[in-house]
């Protein structure tokens, strides 16, 4: 072992400064607040996302699909394709 000093690691990964976090949580959400972009927090927070095909003019929604629980399962793309084809012009 000769003469080293022992000592921890040096952890450069934010996950061990918690306080880091923080400060660049709190640094986006004051430049979100400067920008005057406010957010909406309620609802289902579970719902991850989603498509709307909606259609020109007054012809409305034509499909809707929401994600729910695993996004990998990918989106319904038949029936987006087939709510594009039903656009009248």
């Amino acid at each position: 072992m000769g003469n080293r000093k022992w000592s921890l690691p040096r952890f450069n990964n934010p996950w061990w400064k918690p306080w880091a976090i923080w400060g660049e949580i709190t640094a986006g959400l004051k430049a979100l607040k400067d920008k005057g972009i406010e957010g909406n927090m309620v609802g289902d927070g579970f719902t991850q996302g989603g498509v709307l095909v909606i259609g020109p003019g007054k012809q409305g929604v034509t499909c809707a699909h929401f994600e729910e629980g695993d996004a990998d399962i990918g989106m319904p793309v038949d029936e987006i394709v087939a709510g594009v084809e039903k656009f009248s012009f």
